[in-house]
């Protein structure tokens, strides 16, 4: 099997002033975690496609999924690690 790891856990510190972390900023009118899962599932290789993010913003990611009608069976929203590291283990 192949599998394909997004990790959606940054916050955007470094962008000043936001109301959201970074991969749920709107780009052309739709999330920039929407516009990354949507070129990871035009790759027909990947069997299964995690999505690391931090745990009090699961729920959130899979909102936005079901927002954009992202509703493949290879996605799985996980929670990630306490630092980048962490979440790749």
């Amino acid at each position: 099997m192949i599998y394909a790891g997004i990790l959606a856990g940054g916050i955007g510190s470094r962008m000043g002033n936001v109301p959201l972390p970074k991969q749920f900023l709107d780009l052309d009118g739709k999330p920039i975690l929407i516009h990354t899962v949507e070129k990871f599932l035009l790759a027909n290789e990947f069997d299964k496609i995690f999505i690391a993010t931090p745990q009090k913003w699961v729920s959130h990611t899979e909102d936005t999924l079901r927002k954009h009608q992202i509703n493949d069976d290879r996605i799985e929203v996980v929670q990630g690690g306490s630092d980048r590291n962490e979440t790749i283990m």
